[in-house]
């Protein structure tokens, strides 16, 4: 069973965004979502039901920058270049490395520029990047491998009492 006096500790600073080598600066946000349900339920006559996997593991990512972050520019650029010579594919990884997320993807691009405001006050620049899959997708809390493990062996243990 795991440790009763386990401590799980979310540390946002270990939250990386890294497209190719670089690392994404600037955020207090970062949202991720696939773009489609991994099952489709299926209703059949006679209440029996089934379910059809989809097979598209497409996912948007958002990120807001504030207007200062040396990001925007990154981004701008790496856009400017898709948009003039079709170059703008990138690989990416967003990890939580206090934790066991991580979500891949070998065929992303940044959909379009952001809005653009400007006022009296510090403003965000809500930037989205459109992954054509992923080859990893994995949402996991912070627990260490050996809790991990502890935790499946109750949860099989309860079960097969049950039976």
């Amino acid at each position: 069973m795991a440790n009763q006096l386990s401590v799980f500790t979310y540390t946002p600073s270990d939250v990386k965004l890294i497209i190719g080598s670089y690392i994404v600066t600037g955020w207090d946000a970062i949202s991720i979502r696939r773009n489609k349900r991994i099952f489709n339920p299926i209703e059949g006559i006679r209440g029996k039901n089934t379910r059809v996997k989809n097979l598209d593991t497409s996912a948007t990512i958002t990120i807001p920058l504030i207007q200062t972050s040396q990001s925007n520019g990154v981004f701008s650029e790496i856009l400017r270049l898709d948009a003039v010579q079709g170059t703008g594919r990138i690989s990416l990884t967003l990890q939580d490395r206090s934790g066991n997320s991580v979500f891949v993807s070998d065929e992303a691009y940044i959909m379009d520029y952001p809005e653009t405001t400007y006022t009296d006050d510090i403003e965000t620049r809500n930037w989205v990047i459109y992954c054509q899959s992923t080859t990893t997708y994995a949402v996991n809390g912070n627990a260490s491998t050996s809790d991990l493990a502890s935790i499946f062996s109750s949860a099989y243990q309860s079960i097969n009492s049950l039976f």
